[in-house]
């Protein structure tokens, strides 16, 4: 890793249309590390992410909008839900804190005294209670205790979710499900059941508990009848972690507090907040969090839902989310490798397609006779490897195969060089990977896909638009968030136009969405106001640096002033997260080519500028977007006077590798 200097700029790769590397060989290695991000599956709300976005200052309606996308909020009536809290051959119910009774269907009730027990068992279909005064028998038996309408009296369950805390809400019945005794308790919706959850820390801010209230209630509400528990949800992570009484009596207040934020998602005791779309309660997926982008539903599961699709999330990975959750290392031996796919031994192992997302969707192992084997599917590859999540990357083996271009039947598109623009984008594809974008001095806008790691080369170029003659190219990132990177362009009477990404690695026709922008220096720097959005900075003819505030479509009235001093001898590029610290930062060059870094502060401002790097009077820089998919902000130079171009990886502290040579003729 190196300050980046003029001197540092001539190091030699592959070039731009040299033949592609030969198959890689077989490693020889007897482990491998896999370097991974988040926890879980990565569908739909991030809880660390919702944190990190509560203490940024958005309520609990714009964290669900953000992870979400295309939903509402809204109060309906709800109605009551069977939870499953046991199911075993043997079941004590214990009346620890509270008097209470036990009734078989269709029969009276047997009074239990506090500090009484009942055995529950198995007579052919019927459940047989005893320890109640006298033996009861029944298809169903019912048990009841005082205080449960305020929690001032609880029972326990021997070896349920809940432990000594046992449970103060609703009432429990048991039957016979599998041969065996089916305990469930039946709680209300909209406060009782969500007073229960123990899905995350109470001492979070309150949006990022309304949040979760809201996504409990409404996975809940979307949940159907299931014969095999006689219940609509299980106590554990089947369904949802329902901790009873041990959530809200929560030592030091904290109970307190999840409960008042709880209230604040339900009005009533039969009305709660939903996630609603279509007018229908969403499944509200979520999981602790997900690497910096969630997943979309059909990559992980089957069915695609509208609002659970992949998109980036830097929410995910800031500094406020565990080290332990943000990054992780697991290593295997190669016979535990060899073990998972069932080969005799294990030379390599690829990841050889990923998710939208990010994650690993296939794996394949090679070994040394020659036999190869593949794990298809997310969540099974995590399974498998017994991984907090699919997010990650593997060293020891050889590198995996490059990745065509996303449609083999185009042909390279012929272009007049130099290129006038030179951008970075993130991802038009969906694979995981940036391209860099040339538009040249005929308007046509194409896009070269940058190959899989660790082979660090730009392959085979396809046409984005043409007719662009006179304009400026701008990669605007995933501008609208909806996964795929976009494009704006500004013409030669100062419109600036936006160009959404479609699937197939192609541009929607243009929309104007600005106008008067021919004086201007403009930037497309990530969000820097932290709301979620996309947005754009400019300098205009006196030397003033604005925030313009981008909205998906277009953008919110007025703009930010954010600095002042930038004469037209300063050359403004967005950063992306070059610090690693969540927020979008900004690179400069002056007239002696020093490169200078200003932290972003996530509110349109940014720090002092500090010196990182030299010899940059007679390069282009492109930057800001991920190449290579480790979600850390790269750099790309044209050295203007031998068209070579360089590649340098970035490392999340201000700091790039390389330079490695990609191409040449630019």
């Amino acid at each position: 890793m190196a300050v980046l200097t003029g001197a540092t700029l001539m190091a030699a790769v592959a070039l731009v249309g040299s033949p592609a590397p030969h198959a890689a060989a077989a490693a020889s290695t007897t482990s491998f590390t896999l370097n991974g991000a988040g926890w879980g599956h990565a569908v739909g709300m991030s809880q660390y992410g919702a944190q990190e976005m509560a203490k940024a200052g958005y309520n609990a309606n714009a964290i669900l909008a953000f992870y979400y996308p295309g939903t509402s909020i809204q109060n309906q009536t709800v109605g009551n839900i069977r939870v499953q809290l046991r199911q075993a051959a043997s079941v004590v119910v214990r009346y620890a804190g509270a008097d209470g009774a036990v009734t078989p269907a269709g029969s009276s009730a047997s009074a239990v005294a506090k500090g009484g027990a009942v055995t529950l068992t198995v007579s052919g279909s019927n459940v047989v209670a005893s320890g109640a005064g006298a033996t009861k028998t029944a298809k169903q038996i019912n048990l009841t205790w005082s205080g449960a309408s305020n929690c001032s009296g609880y029972v326990t369950v021997d070896g349920a979710s809940a432990g000594s805390s046992g449970y103060c809400r609703g009432s429990m019945s048991a039957t016979v499900v599998s041969g065996q005794v089916n305990l469930i308790v039946t709680v209300g919706l909209g406060r009782e059941y969500i007073y229960g959850l123990g899905e995350v820390p109470s001492s979070w801010e309150p949006a990022a508990l309304q949040a979760q209230a809201a996504a409990g209630r409404t996975y809940a509400a979307k949940q159907t009848y299931k014969s095999s528990c006689d219940c609509e949800v299980y106590s554990d992570t089947r369904s949802q972690a329902y901790a009873g009484r041990s959530k809200e009596i929560e030592s030091g207040g904290w109970g307190a507090r999840w409960v008042a934020n709880v209230n604040l998602t339900a009005p009533s005791a039969t009305v709660g907040s939903l996630i609603l779309y279509g007018g229908a309660p969403i499944t509200a997926s979520y999981s602790a969090a997900n690497g910096g982008s969630t997943e979309a539903s059909n990559e992980i599961w089957s069915g695609s839902l509208p609002y659970l699709v992949a998109k980036a999330d830097p929410w995910s990975v800031k500094p406020g989310v565990p080290d332990s959750i943000k990054a992780w290392t697991v290593a295997k031996t190669q016979a535990q490798v060899a073990a998972i796919f069932g080969l005799p031994d294990v030379t390599s192992i690829t990841i050889t397609t990923r998710t939208a997302g990010g994650s690993a969707k296939a794996i394949t192992a090679k070994a040394s006779n020659g036999t190869s084997k593949v794990i298809n599917g997310a969540e099974t590859i995590r399974n498998a490897f017994g991984l907090k999540s699919a997010h990650f990357s593997i060293t020891g083996s050889a590198p995996p195969p490059v990745t065509p271009p996303p449609d083999p039947g185009r042909r390279p598109t012929v272009v007049k060089t130099p290129f006038p623009s030179i951008m970075l984008s993130p991802d038009l594809t969906g694979d995981g990977l940036g391209e860099v974008l040339g538009l040249d001095q005929n308007g046509t806008l194409v896009a070269y896909p940058f190959v899989q790691p660790g082979v660090d080369r730009l392959d085979t170029n396809y046409s984005l638009a043409t007719g662009l003659q006179g304009q400026t190219a701008y990669a605007a990132g995933d501008w609208d968030r909806d996964s795929l990177g976009d494009v704006m362009t500004i013409d030669s009477a100062g419109r600036l136009y936006l160009r959404r990404g479609l699937p197939g690695a192609k541009l929607a026709e243009p929309r104007q969405v600005g106008y008067g922008w021919i004086n201007y220096r403009i930037a497309m720097v990530g969000d820097i106001t932290s709301d979620g959005w996309p947005d754009l900075l400019a300098i205009d003819p006196g030397g003033l640096l604005w925030t313009y505030e981008g909205t998906g479509t277009g953008f919110k009235p007025g703009r930010i002033r954010s600095g002042s001093g930038w004469t037209p001898q300063l050359r403004l590029a967005a950063g992306g997260d070059a610090n690693g610290d969540g927020r979008q930062d900004i690179l400069m060059i002056d007239a002696a080519g020093r490169l200078y870094f200003y932290a972003g502060n996530g509110q349109a401002g940014f720090a002092a500028r500090r010196q990182v790097g030299s010899g940059w009077s007679n390069y282009y820089l492109a930057s800001g977007f991920d190449l290579n998919g480790d979600k850390r902000p790269d750099l790309i130079g044209r050295n203007n006077a031998t068209g070579l171009l360089y590649y340098y990886q970035g490392t999340g502290s201000v700091v790039w590798s390389g330079p490695k040579r990609i191409g040449s003729g630019w």
